[in-house]
């Protein structure tokens, strides 16, 4: 029993301190959902493998026809040139990404339960996850283009991986002591 109750405070403990720590992020870096999830998604799912915390990202999209063929290419784990030709990537409405961890959503407005509390609300998210390949190559900068330019990749993306590379650190320092 004191195990269980342990391990649910440690969940709670670590999505507050998750959430507390985005909202910082967030006073620093404008726009982070707004072309650059990807790059939050890379740099926070480091973090957390580093800090010993396994978690997945989730692609958020808008189109329900083609669910079955964007969890079948994330099952495949094929490149970026295939998933451009096989699932239609301009037309797929590829909203946003998110990170799954612990039965909790996590991107850079925060720690959700499920996607209704969220401005994605009346989105699909994918049943696989994004593989981190795959995720890494599409946050690059060599695919920027693809991405909402309201997000300054140029001028954040520097400071945005320092400060969640950071957070990741403080994790590991929380997580041990």
């Amino acid at each position: 029993m004191k195990r269980i109750i342990k391990k649910l405070l440690m969940k709670r403990i670590i999505k507050n301190y998750l959430k507390s720590e985005i909202e910082k992020i967030n006073q620093d870096i404008p726009n982070i959902s707004s072309g650059g999830c990807g790059l939050f998604a890379v740099y926070m799912t480091e973090a957390l493998s580093k800090a010993g915390l396994k978690s997945e990202v989730l692609m958020i999209y808008k189109m329900n026809a083609l669910t079955d063929r964007v969890n079948n290419f994330l099952r495949d784990n094929k490149s970026v040139t295939d998933f451009k030709q096989v699932c239609e990537f301009n037309r797929l409405a590829w909203t946003h990404m998110m990170i799954k961890l612990d039965g909790y959503l996590i991107d850079s407005n925060g720690v959700h339960k499920t996607l209704k509390r969220t401005q994605y609300k009346d989105c699909y998210i994918s049943d696989e996850p994004v593989g981190f390949e795959l995720l890494a190559e599409v946050s690059s900068d060599k695919f920027a283009y693809y991405w909402n330019e309201t997000f300054n990749r140029e001028e954040y993306k520097v400071l945005l991986k320092s400060k969640i590379k950071e957070l990741g650190k403080n994790l590991q320092k929380y997580l041990v002591d």
